[in-house]
């Protein structure tokens, strides 16, 4: 397990409250993180962040959530909808009541960032990061073990044919 490399990671913050998307780009370079867009919390912002070049990523997208306003769920609900990396949720102050409609959504990081402040958006964001890249690299360990359990079978399959001269090369028409 390698440590995240906070200078390379790409990371995209959401919020429509200016003054809380400044706080979370400034907060999140200060705590090392190198590459950190802001923009407004549309669905579109993103889209135009991974198309605007050949080599544009979002290794986490950071959410600004207004609790009270609908059309912030519904951005974030069509976020999902083309975003399935690795996401956090931040609001002023804890709503258990967001945290589970956060949840709702597949978002499993939930942060109150008026009451946790930078350190905890530091924490938090480094939290995510690595806890995606560990089930990624679950995943992609499922991927090859399934590899090697079709490679020993074929092999096996070989071996039996070549034992017999009525069934060499059966498997070949199967």
């Amino acid at each position: 397990y390698e440590e995240i490399d906070r200078t390379a990671a790409e990371l995209v913050v959401l919020h429509d409250v200016l003054s809380w998307r400044e706080f979370h780009e400034v907060a999140l370079r200060r705590a090392g993180f190198g590459q950190v867009a802001a923009y407004s919390a549309q669905p579109e912002s993103l889209l135009e962040h991974l198309n605007h070049g050949q080599n544009r990523r979002a290794d986490l997208v950071v959410y600004g959530i207004q609790p009270g306003n609908e059309l912030s769920w519904e951005n974030l609900r069509q976020l999902r909808g083309i975003f399935n990396g690795p996401m956090l949720a931040t609001t002023e102050s804890f709503d258990q009541s967001v945290q589970t409609r956060v949840q709702a959504l597949g978002i499993h990081d939930y942060l109150a960032v008026g009451e946790f402040g930078e350190e905890g958006l530091e924490l938090k964001v480094e939290t995510a990061l690595t806890a995606h890249r560990i089930n990624t690299l679950i995943l992609e360990n499922d991927l090859r073990t399934q590899k090697l359990f079709v490679n020993i079978l074929s092999v096996m399959v070989k071996i039996l044919e070549s034992k017999d001269p009525y069934t060499r090369f059966h498997s070949h028409s199967v």
